[in-house]
């Protein structure tokens, strides 16, 4: 695996030495703190500062030519002149200067080394092939490098860089930036604002800057700097060199043998595969090494002598003066890691001792010279560590002394024992290591090649073909050499670009190498990818990608992504995802036909489907089932349209889809579904009335009119019409005004349309809409169908069982008599359910809702409602929201489910249960079953013998008055706190468990007897617990993990699990706890319950627990 650690450091070597005078990275010898700056560091002398870089080689002059329009291609001439150009403007075959205009342009450079820039406005610059310099200036600009070794500006706003081929030079500038490397040996400079910076493959050196950044190596050997602002940096796949500099930085080295620096503030490292080495540097970080053999650093530093300072230690590295301020190493393993020791710390001068307060379990490693804590190894047994887990450095190259390791086995080629000096390298890669000759004087290193370490020996042809030697005869069988010839040379793969096409809002899998191909045909994986820009993409699998549109887009999104053949053959391609609008049914009004005037037109007002991406001849209908065929047919223009038949939106529009009425009664319909080629809707029906009479007043003013005993289709006016149905099924549109609309005798359907109308449906099973407007609504007797539509309304179901939806708007809502269905919509509804055994969901907003009388259910929906059951068993859920929940009379069943809620179960024998959230709950008056749920929550029995239940967290329990049982599922769930277990006049209380999660235990007289006993002498000679469920100690600890300690080695200790109750030592109360295995101490015990009203007495037990309060089910 590709190493950023120097040769030798790790390995079965002489163990590499950190401390002194010599250090890991880049960091000069004469600097006092290891970690590297970008002052010293392998960071690019180039500055990132556009000032002088991408300014074109000549400044336009009004004697320039300027290209504008679409589309424009520049030709003749050198090439070289700068021209100021506008819209989608392509350069010539040689070396362009290209300036764009104040608004949006699309400028590619094409062949030759061009100067692009972009000027004001959101710009597309492409450089093509060859080197190139592009500069997006202001606006949110696009930026491809192509082939060639590419410079890229992103200038001010929100850009995205992409290098493409070979080794590019790329800077973000001002704004949040997205930058690329590509192929290639990149180097990037993120600049200001909060950076999302990607190395692609090679050895990339990529630096934040300022802002809070993202940054990843991918591929290579890379080296990754933060720079200022709290940084995320991964190394991924190589030998990589990451510095966090300053801020609070998350550090995740990845494969690879990687050297990783925290820099100045709080930083998390997490080294990875490989074999790391880590250094935490300023601040109290928190640093993993993964797998590996790695090395956590430690150190301090002196001032140079002679200095202002003096020789005292003038920072460190690590730690400070109090344990809060150490490094902790979370999975430091002895025998496989190493701890360094850098600066001035030496070995003699730690002190290293196993923790006793609450980092019990831990070693500590404290400077003895200058007190501070310098790192905490959690699970670490300071017993084990010695000088064999330091690594120690000379302070003069050459003359450390060895370490107790065994010596190497001699090598054929002469090795000096002195450690190597590494000789410096103006590469950021810091994957090369020293070349150590025979020669006092080191010789330097060639300049490190990342992707290829140098091999211990040249190959010659001896290594492959056997030379003879005298008196060995030249094999005679065949002139081939004996040992197996050089392979082939493997050959790389075929990465090509895929389309794929996706409608907004729906899912699409891609597998991007179902046409990639190789050579050998080997098989192919994915083995990096950029990410999605407009949704989300995630890996399925080495070959396959589930891609997700974010809510609302469509347009062209695209990633790219390499593959491998498993044998170092790598190759890749872009990958480009359509993601078109899909239809939408607008309009699907149905139409009404006179039997008087038996065709009818279906216009656009009647059935609409619409498409940004789509004119309406490409909107394709198709029947899917015709309309009854004795009652009539649809036809499209001349043509007879049955099962199957197309028409388009266009066809709609031109007033050539018709249906002709064969029948003299009755209703009619057809289904559909429309397609715009890309995705196809649902099928739909279109319904068809059939009236007696159709009475168009839009024309004529505000009036009165009365509808025949026949079957109507009354229109109303702009005006303010008050229109009666009569008898008959009758269709009222008032239309424009504050209509009043009756529908009177039959099943009618009146419609509110435009303004504050006033509807009756009367007699009769009525469909009642009120449209836009503050409208009242009255369902009258029947089973009625009520819409609110838009804004405030007040509806009255009446009679019989109604189903009302008040839409948007704050409305007011009551179902009267009947056994009603109540949905609220949006906004701040007030529901009520009247009479009768009701459904009420109170949709998006905080509502109000009462069942009255009957047995109800009552779900409050999205946001904060208030809910009350009223009489009888009412069910009760209170949504998402902080809910108020009433259960009222009767046996109620209260669920609260996400936020935080009160719920109250009043009257009767309730199961109140607070879901998500931390609740306040109360079971009321009777028997009833309180659940906390998860979270922290607060729970009431009331009067009566309840049971409570907390559930997960940490919850307070009040059982009140009766006999009480205190319930605990699992022995994990939380530490409950007791309010008034068994307290005199309140009745006797029990704990209650499910017997299955803790030990099987069951009650006494069943299989097993249940007993407690009460432990007064401590130790494996003191008093026997055999056989004992309940172990009360008179003794005090610390928690639960002190009694565990204490219950493996008490007399009688076996591998059942045990009930205990010990005084806390810290809040001075009893507490119940359980120890699954007594025995063994390795597995936790669990805290259950403080018990909080019984008072203590030193050195004994104030009130007996015994075995008679446990319960099992």
């Amino acid at each position: 695996m590709p190493s950023a650690v120097p040769q030798g450091f790790l390995g079965s070597g002489p163990i590499f030495n950190l401390g002194g005078d010599e250090t890991i990275g880049p960091t000069p010898v004469t600097e006092p703190t290891p970690a590297p700056t970008p002052a010293t560091s392998p960071t690019p002398a180039t500055s990132p500062t556009p000032a002088t870089s991408p300014t074109p080689t000549r400044t336009p002059t009004p004697s320039d030519d300027t290209f504008g329009g679409i589309d424009d291609t520049l030709g003749g001439g050198r090439g070289t002149v700068p021209a100021i150009v506008g819209g989608i403007v392509r350069g010539t075959e040689t070396n362009d200067s290209l300036v764009g205009s104040p608004g949006p342009d699309v400028i590619s450079g094409l062949v030759g080394n061009d100067n692009l820039r972009g000027a004001g406005g959101d710009d597309l610059l492409f450089g093509n092939e060859d080197d190139d310099v592009l500069f997006g200036n202001e606006g949110n600009d696009v930026l491809d490098g192509g082939s060639g070794l590419d410079t890229l500006y992103g200038g001010k706003d929100n850009d995205s860089l992409d290098g493409g081929n070979n080794p590019d030079l790329l800077y973000g500038n001002d704004g949040n930036d997205t930058v690329i490397g590509g192929e290639g040996k990149d180097t990037a400079y993120g600049g200001k604002g909060s950076d999302s910076l990607r190395g692609g493959s090679g050895d990339d050196s990529f630096l934040g800057d300022r802002g809070d950044d993202i940054v990843w190596g991918d591929q290579g050997n890379d080296s990754l700097f933060g720079g200022d602002g709290e940084d995320l940096l991964f190394g991924n796949e190589g030998g990589d060199w990451l510095y966090g500099d300053a801020g609070a930085d998350t550090i995740f080295a990845g494969d690879g043998d990687d050297i990783v620096f925290g820099g100045a503030g709080d930083d998390i490292i997490d080294g990875g595969a490989g074999n790391d080495v880590l250094w935490g540097d300023e601040g109290k970080d928190i640093v993993a090494g993964g797998e590996g053999r790695d090395v956590f650093v430690i150190g301090a530093f002196s001032s140079p002598s002679g200095s202002s300072n003096g020789t005292n230690p003038a920072f460190l590295t690590t730690g400070g003066p109090d344990i809060a301020d150490a490094d902790i190493f979370t999975d430091f393993r002895q025998g496989e890691d190493a701890i360094g020791l850098s600066g001035d710390l030496k070995f003699e001068d730690l002190v290293i001792f196993q923790s006793t307060d609450n980092k019990a379990g831990s070693t500590i490693i404290r400077n003895g010279v200058s007190g501070d804590f310098l790192a905490v190894l959690p699970g670490v047994d300071s017993r084990t560590l010695g000088r064999s887990s330091f690594v120690i450095a000379p302070t003069v190259p050459g003359s450390a002394t060895p370490l107790p390791l065994p010596t190497p086995s001699p090598s054929p080629t002469p090795t000096p024992t002195a450690s190597p000096t590494p000789t410096p390298t103006d590469s950021p890669t810091p994957t090369g290591s020293p070349t150590p000759t025979g020669s006092p004087t080191p010789t330097p290193s060639p300049s490190p090649t990342p992707m290829f370490p140098t091999p211990t020996a040249s190959p010659t042809p001896t290594l492959v073909f056997p030379t003879p030697t005298t008196g060995t005869p030249t094999p005679t069988g065949s002139p081939t050499p004996s040992l197996t010839p050089t392979p082939f040379p493997n050959q790389p793969p075929v990465a090509v670009n895929d389309n794929f096409t996706t409608v907004s809002g729906q899912e699409l899998s891609l597998n991007v190498v179902f046409n990639d191909t190789d050579p050998e045909k080997n098989p192919l994986t994915v083995t990096t990818f950029t990410p999605t820009a407009k949704g989300s993409l995630v890996p399925l699998n080495a070959t396959t990608f589930k891609y997700t549109p974010n809510p609302g887009f469509s347009g062209t999104d695209s990633f790219s992504y390499s593959i491998s053949d498993g044998r170092g053959g790598t190759s890749q391609a872009t990958v480009t995802i359509n993601v078109s609008n899909p239809p939408k049914l607008a309009i699907n009004g149905g139409v009404v036909v006179a039997k008087s005037a038996p065709t009818q037109t279906i216009t656009a007002a009647d059935l609409l489907v619409t498409d940004p991406d789509n004119n309406p001849s490409e909107i394709v209908y198709t029947i899917t089932k015709a309309p009854d065929a004795t009652r009539g047919f649809v036809q499209r223009g001349g043509t007879f349209l049955n099962v199957g038949g197309k028409f388009t939106q266009d066809d709609i529009n031109n007033n050539i889809v018709k249906y002709n009425l064969l029948a003299t009664s009755g209703g009619d319909s057809f289904t559909f579904t429309a397609s715009d080629g890309s995705a196809t809707l649902a099928p739909a029906s279109f319904s068809i009335t059939v009236v007696d009479n159709i009475v168009d007043r839009t024309a004529l003013p505000a009036s009165t009119f009365t509808g025949s005993n026949l079957s109507d289709f009354i229109i109303g006016g702009a005006g303010n019409d008050t229109l009666y149905g009569g008898d008959g099924n009758d269709i009222i549109d008032g239309k424009g005004g504050d209509d009043l609309e009756f529908g009177q005798g039959g099943n009618d359907s009146v419609l509110g349309s435009i303004g504050n109308d006033t509807l009756d449906g009367g007699l009769g099973n009525d469909t009642i809409d009120g449209g836009d407007g503050i409208d009242s609504l009255i369902g009258g007797l029947g089973n009625d169908l009520m819409f609110g539509g838009n804004d405030n309304d007040i509806i009255l179901g009446g009679d019989n069982g109604d189903t009302i939806d008040g839409g948007t708007g704050n409305d007011s809502i009551l179902g009267e008599a009947g056994e009603d269905s109540i949905l609220g919509g949006t906004g701040m509804d007030t529901l009520l359910g009247g009479l009768g055994d009701d459904t009420i969901d109170g949709g998006a907003g905080d509502d109000i809702l009462d069942g009255s009388l009957g047995r109800d259910l009552l779900d409050g929906g999205i946001n904060n409602d208030s809910i009350s059951g009223g009489d009888s068993e009412d069910t009760i859920l209170g949504g998402e929201g902080s809910d108020t929940g009433l259960g009222g009379a009767g046996n109620d069943y209260i669920l609260g489910e996400g936020g935080s809620d009160s719920l109250f179960g009043e009257a009767g024998d309730d199961t109140v249960d607070g879901g998500a959230g931390s609740d306040c709950l109360s079971g009321g008056f009777g028997n009833d079953l309180v659940l906390g749920g998860d979270d922290n929550d607060s729970l009431s029995g009331g009067a009566g013998n309840d049971i409570l239940g907390g559930g997960n967290g940490s919850d307070l329990l009040t059982g009140d008055a009766g006999n009480d049982f205190f319930y605990y599922e699992t022995p994990s769930e939380g530490v409950d706190i007791i309010a008034d277990f068994n307290i005199t006049g309140t009745g006797t209380d029990r704990f209650l468990f499910r017997s299955s999660n803790f030990g099987g235990l069951t009650n006494s007289g069943t299989t097993n007897d249940f007993t407690s006993f009460i432990v007064r002498n401590i130790g494996s000679g003191g008093d026997n617990i055999s056989k004992q469920e309940v172990i009360l100690f008179e003794s005090t600890f610390d928690n639960a993990q002190a009694v565990n300690a204490v219950l493996k080695n008490q007399n009688g200790s076996s591998k059942t699990g045990a009930f205990f109750v010990y005084l806390n030592n810290t809040f001075n109360k009893y507490v119940l706890g359980f120890d699954p295995n007594v025995a063994d101490d390795s597995l936790p015990a669990f805290d259950l319950a403080v018990l909080n009203t019984i008072p203590t007495v030193p050195g004994a037990l104030s009130t007996l627990i015994v075995a008679s309060d446990f319960k099992f089910i």
